[in-house]
């Protein structure tokens, strides 16, 4: 308990932006990595984590993550946040450029321990997310899905999100059970940190 209390008790630090995954610098711990289509609400999930507003930049405009932005939770705790998928209006030789970068990072990153997809429970599982998550089960990437904004959305909606992604879900390389969370109501968020520490395995060993 007093090693979480350390962990999100406190500012990471940011490492940089990156737009080549081989630029990234390498560290000797592990990292988490939040992913999902443009204005799911990804900013704000990774502020709440933190109880900040000031750690990554929440914006109503879609695709405002134009990198890959790595941060230093403490010494052996990394985490990434990449830029969203979909809808966005940047031109169409950005967003080929993120993909790149995205699909580099995913399939070559050393240090990445788990992936956290992130679904808006209002839209429901889009071809994008259906797209993201076969492709992360066809390169074995270990990932768990986490509906965001359920605060706003119905429990009919939140249900057959919650249907149309059983089919998708590969034992193998998923958690199968999707974390249900809000940013507002803070719904789900202590579910999701351990999820976290657990795939990072830094409540065994916090050094700060």
């Amino acid at each position: 308990m007093e090693n979480e209390k350390k962990i999100w008790g406190r500012m990471p630090e940011f490492c940089g932006a990156f737009l080549d995954a081989s630029t990234l610098p390498p560290h000797e711990g592990l990292e988490v990595a939040f992913i999902g289509r443009s204005n799911v609400g990804k900013s704000s999930i990774i502020n709440t984590l933190f109880n900040t507003h000031k750690l990554a930049r929440v914006s109503q405009t879609p695709g405002c993550t134009k990198a890959l932005m790595l941060f230093k939770v403490v010494e052996n705790f990394y985490l990434m946040d990449l830029p969203g998928y979909g809808f966005n209006k940047q031109p169409k030789h950005v967003q080929k450029q993120w993909v790149k970068a995205i699909n580099s990072y995913l399939v070559k990153r050393r240090a990445l321990s788990h992936v956290y997809l992130l679904i808006d429970s209002r839209r429901g599982v889009l071809d994008s997310d259906k797209d993201m998550v076969s492709y992360l089960n066809h390169y074995s990437i270990a990932h768990t899905c986490v509906l965001t904004k359920c605060d706003k959305a119905s429990s009919k909606d939140i249900q057959s999100s919650l249907t149309s992604l059983k089919m998708f879900l590969d034992t193998k390389c998923t958690n199968t059970l999707p974390i249900q969370t809000s940013s507002v109501t803070k719904e789900g968020i202590e579910p999701l940190k351990k999820s976290i520490l657990s795939y990072v395995g830094v409540h065994f060993s916090v050094r700060v």
